[in-house]
Formats: C-alpha cells, structure tokens, sequence
C-alpha cells in the first residue's frame, strides 16, 4: 500500500468528508483544502524554497530554508507552508511553473495560492498483470514519484471500486512498501 497524495478535485471530496465525519467544517489550512497567502520579503533575502517543478503548472515544496519563506512560517505557524503544499497561482501567474518561479525571483511580495495535500493509502496487487496501469515522473530534488496517467491495470481497477479515493493524473504517491 502507498500514501497518496491528491490535487485539486478529490482535496475538495476530502475537505467536505471530514466535515460530515466531524460534524465541522476542516479549517482553512486542513488537508484537502486551497487557500491564499501574501509574502514579503527584502531584496536582499533569500526565497528559501527547493520546488519540483515536474507537472510544469506548479510548484510542489520539497524543502523550506533559511529565508522569507520560512521567515513567514516562524511568524504565522498556523498558516504555515509545509512541505509537499502546491503552490497554483504567484502574483496572478498560474499553469506555467517556470513563470511562476520566475515571479517568485523577481517580486519582492507575492500573493500564493497554495493547494494542501490530502493523503490516503492505496493497495495494489500487480499479480500477473504487466504493470500497474500508470506512468511515473520524478524531479531529481523532489521527494514524490508523479503520476503522469493511469491505463489499464490494476490502479484503474482501484478507481472503479474506490471512486473517493481515485488516483489520477498529477497525484504524487509519497511512500512505497
């Protein structure tokens, strides 16, 4: 079995679930949920960030170093970025991550528009099948294999019979057995 985690569509299924399991709405900066940020920074201060830029419309997380970003985090930790957060929008940028970057470089405050991660296990038996139905991607620094698409085989199989927990393009699995 593997954590999962999932972007844009099942986030939201997660965030309205645990509200009906709870009885309470998750709060703003729960897991399945997307949500705002503005960050300044000096000239002369570094944006502390490792990102994999693999999907090529985000930023994924890897690490948070010294810099303005962790400078944020220290300041407010209830809205803090924690690794593996996608980061889909910078200062009105969004789909093109190489763009993206290219804001975070040369604006000296941003306002991130940033997708948390839900995570949830999948358990998968290959047996005799040839693969396991989805094509991988990963970034030399990033710390996620990416999931490119799902075919036929057993990932597929699991969709069917767990439609809440359908792994789909863009999801990242985050830990193998």
């Amino acid at each position: 079995s593997s954590p999962m985690m999932n972007p844009p569509a099942a986030t939201r299924q997660t965030a309205e679930a645990k509200k009906r399991e709870t009885g309470a709405a998750a709060g703003p900066y729960s897991p399945g949920t997307t949500f705002t940020l503005s960050i300044s920074r000096s000239e002369e201060e570094p944006i502390g960030l490792d990102i994999d830029l693999i999907d090529s419309v985000s930023a994924v997380l890897v690490d948070i170093k010294e810099g303005a970003v962790r400078a944020w985090n220290e300041r407010y930790p209830e809205r803090a970025l924690k690794l593996n957060d996608r980061v889909i929008e910078i200062n009105g940028v969004r789909d093109d991550a190489n763009s993206m970057v290219a804001k975070l470089k040369a604006d000296s405050t941003w306002t991130l528009t940033v997708q948390r991660p839900s995570e949830f296990t999948v358990s998968l038996s290959r047996a005799d099948a040839p693969s396991l139905g989805m094509d991988l991607r990963y970034a030399p620094n990033g710390n996620t294999l990416m999931i490119t698409q799902v075919g036929a085989g057993p990932m597929q199989d699991w969709n069917m019979l767990h439609p809440d927990k359908a792994v789909r393009r863009h999801d990242r699995i985050i830990q193998l057995n």
